[in-house]
């Protein structure tokens, strides 16, 4: 599938996720930011407000969110070290 066909299809329900009333699928919306964000990193803006979400959940009230959101920003910049 194509950044764009995803980007157009899938995108605003992705980042919806980020919002949802079930601590679980904002998990999971954290978690697979790990897959989907590297595949933005040519979009700045896209990959900012990805960026922006991911830490908006480190205040997540549920503890388990807040795990996933920070482990996924470790994960992020581990992943951007290494393409340095």
């Amino acid at each position: 599938m194509s950044r764009d066909f995803f980007k157009r299809n899938f995108m605003k329900e992705y980042i919806q996720m980020s919002q949802d009333r079930v601590p679980h699928v904002r998990m999971e919306f954290a978690n697979a930011m790990l897959i989907i964000k590297p595949y933005f990193e040519t979009d700045v803006d896209l990959s900012l407000e990805l960026m922006d979400i991911l830490s908006y959940l480190f205040n997540d009230q549920d503890r388990d969110v807040v795990e996933a959101a920070e482990h996924t920003d470790f994960e992020l910049l581990q992943a951007g070290k290494k393409a340095r």
